[in-house]
């Protein structure tokens, strides 16, 4: 699916978005590129998943099929791509709903029961990461380790975690009065900070859910939601809606999308400096269009 500011690959196994490129955003070690968020390789792994639980139902391992439509915006306002898979009666549909001037895609999740007993399913909205450390860390960081999941509810806040001590707790067994982070709560969002970038789930307010990390294999973890979608009778059609950001750390665009978004800009202990220079330049940078000469503008 291309836009006119994303290209996104998403996989008809599982439905999971397995490739998003930036098309307003160069690659900081290679020009010629742009900035590649999700994507999956020998060096790599960053995926946003999503599927069913609580029984034999689809999930992002399954077998979809893509319905004919558009896959370029072109003159549009939004674009379209819906997923169907179904087991043992029970049919998942997912519509990703890309628009104009924005990095937030919708994902809708429809539930049809098409078999011969009541089911209650849940949705998980998971983005799966290696733990590998980046070579080197975005401005003011410091060092490379500025690359972390994070949660927020408006109850704890914002959580930034940590692979290694995801890591810890489970190797070490730990319960779940050892985590780091909220694990229940009807509102909030879950994300991947990865330097100036960040992707982050959010799912619709009001709505329960389970927030978890896991260790999913050697060096590859989770960080997710997990929602009920209550009981759903046979021949009915349940729906659930989340977004998925993924994109630029511009404070402007990450406050329009939910509360506490912006927060992923970390600048830790320097932030009483960051903070300001950064609002300068990202003024700079409406005035200019260009962060290359905003940069140096900025120097002066």
């Amino acid at each position: 699916i291309t836009t006119d500011l994303i290209k996104a690959d998403i996989d008809t196994i599982g439905g999971e978005v397995k490739r998003l490129e930036l098309l307003k955003h160069k690659d900081s070690n290679d020009h010629s590129k742009n900035v590649v968020l999700f994507s999956q390789d020998a060096k790599r792994t960053y995926l946003a998943q999503t599927g069913l639980l609580g029984g034999n139902f689809p999930n992002h391992k399954s077998g979809f099929i893509a319905k004919p439509g558009v896959r370029v915006l072109g003159d549009g306002n939004q674009v379209q791509l819906v997923l169907e898979s179904e087991q043992a009666g029970v049919k998942l549909t997912k519509t990703f709903t890309f628009k104009k001037a924005d990095y937030v895609i919708d994902v809708k999740h429809e539930v049809s029961n098409n078999s011969a007993a009541a089911i209650t399913p849940s949705l998980y909205l998971q983005l799966l990461h290696d733990g590998t450390k980046p070579e080197s860390g975005g401005m003011f960081s410091g060092s490379g380790d500025f690359f972390a999941p994070a949660v927020y509810t408006d109850a704890d806040k914002f959580q930034k975690l940590d692979f290694e001590k995801i890591e810890k707790q489970e190797t070490e067994k730990l319960g779940s009065s050892n985590n780091s982070h909220a694990t229940k709560a009807d509102n909030g969002w879950i994300s991947m900070i990865e330097h100036f970038f960040v992707s982050a789930f959010i799912p619709q307010d009001k709505a329960q859910r389970e927030i978890f990390t896991k260790k999913v294999d050697t060096n590859l973890y989770a960080v997710g939601s997990i929602l009920p979608m209550g009981t759903i009778a046979p021949g009915a059609t349940v729906a659930m809606d989340a977004r998925l950001y993924s994109g630029p750390q511009e404070s402007a665009l990450l406050e329009k999308v939910t509360p506490g978004l912006e927060l992923v800009k970390d600048y830790g202990v320097l932030t009483i400096l960051a903070k300001p220079l950064f609002w300068l330049m990202e003024l700079i940078h409406k005035l200019l269009g260009n962060w290359g000469w905003t940069i140096v503008v900025f120097t002066v």
